[in-house]
């Protein structure tokens, strides 16, 4: 059986539902990715979510739904010091997200000290994954403690997937964030980045601009996901393109670019091409925004992933 790690956050999101009132449930990048990949393989793999949190009653919750979409939670660190964060999701009338959040004491920061001061030892997965949010949320110290355990894990020829996810709100500057995730980029065997991210950090306005950049780190397969410009990528020696899938509706923009990575990974792993992974993350992408939040309801996304 495959077995993925997925290294990141898993917050309390607050989604309006009218004027005075919201809806709470769970997400975060990472997260979001496990669950759709979970969802997508089911049997086939298992996956591992590897965070901390607290000791509270919101944290039972989290695990509670964990074990319900049959996450490994074998790397769930707890700590008394911390509760996990939380946001506050608002939509405009085009359902882009708009967020507000509470997380400079969430108990995830807390993960990659609590794994290194446990004396456990990361089991080879078959795939390694973490975001550049994973990365941002760290202090600096437990930020070298995750490129240690992923420096062990590529001399077990595991593959590293990395997505950029920038966030400049969690950085201290702009040259911070460029310094990290440059690094980010020099240890993944894939990277999922996003056009609007590798503009915003890097300056760049084309594609092709990026490609050309990414493709500098000798990282194995790139996959650039321009919005309505499509997705772009390079792997096997050979570049591909595949146009933006236009959704039916937009409610929420929320997870697009994590159910997109989840699809794909899935399918890579499935041993679909390049291309043919691209086609059913951007069908995913498109199906995710249709609904409100981050994570779709269970029988709706499976009754969709039967469609590909």
């Amino acid at each position: 059986m495959m077995h993925i790690i997925f290294a990141g956050e898993c917050m309390v999101e607050f989604r309006r539902i009218s004027k005075h009132n919201y809806a709470r449930s769970f997400a975060g990048d990472v997260y979001n990715t496990s669950i759709y990949t979970k969802r997508t393989l089911a049997d086939k793999a298992k996956v591992s979510f590897f965070t901390a949190l607290g000791v509270d009653q919101v944290s039972e919750e989290m695990l509670e739904t964990w074990h319900q979409e049959n996450l490994d939670t074998s790397l769930v660190y707890r700590t008394k010091k911390t509760n996990p964060g939380a946001y506050m999701i608002e939509n405009d009338t085009q359902g882009e997200r708009h967020f507000n959040y509470w997380r400079n004491h969430s108990s995830a920061r807390q993960a990659m000290q609590l794994f290194s001061d446990s004396g456990d030892k990361l089991a080879a997965p078959s795939l390694f994954y973490f975001s550049g949010i994973s990365l941002a949320i760290l202090p600096k110290s437990s930020r070298e403690i995750l490129f240690e355990i992923i420096s062990q894990l590529k001399t077990h020829k595991v593959k590293i997937v990395f997505d950029p996810n920038y966030r400049p709100s969690l950085w201290d500057s702009v040259a911070e964030a460029q310094c990290w995730i440059n690094r980010a980029y020099e240890v993944c065997d894939m990277a999922l980045p996003g056009f609007d991210d590798e503009a915003e950090l890097f300056s760049l306005t084309e594609p092709e601009q990026m490609l050309e950049r990414l493709q500098a780190f000798d990282i194995e397969e790139v996959v650039l996901k321009a919005g309505k410009l499509g997705v772009f990528g390079v792997a096997q020696g050979e570049t591909f393109h595949t146009p933006f899938v236009s959704p039916s509706v937009v409610v929420d923009t929320t997870a697009a670019g994590d159910s997109f990575d989840a699809i794909y990974l899935a399918r890579r792993l499935q041993a679909y091409s390049p291309k043919a992974s691209a086609l059913d993350a951007a069908q995913a992408a498109s199906f995710v925004v249709g609904y409100s939040g981050a994570i779709v309801p269970k029988p709706a996304f499976e009754k969709f992933l039967h469609t590909l």
